[in-house]
């Protein structure tokens, strides 16, 4: 419903990125809000981005799964490439 703000993640761009795919999964309310973040694949040297990344997808809305006709609560395990800032 509406696009993660990357403006999160830009206090990040002087750290180095290890380059490797972060898998996360969000929890979405039958509301559409996300109430947790939990780390599903993710390099060590990359663990620091998590917390960024769960302030973003909280201020993301998602439309929430459906279930017989209702608006249900429901996973989502995203992929994410994070690539360090250009030099």
């Amino acid at each position: 419903m509406s696009a993660p703000d990357l403006r999160w993640l830009d206090a990040l761009a002087e750290q180095p990125i290890s380059g490797l795919p972060v898998r996360v999964r969000l929890f979405v309310s039958a509301t559409g809000s996300v109430v947790g973040v939990e780390p599903v694949e993710i390099s060590e040297l990359d663990a620091f981005v998590l917390p960024a990344l769960e302030a973003m997808f909280r201020g993301t809305a998602f439309v929430p799964g459906r279930y017989q006709g209702r608006d249900v609560a429901s996973q989502i395990e995203l992929e994410l490439q994070l690539d360090s800032a250009p030099p």
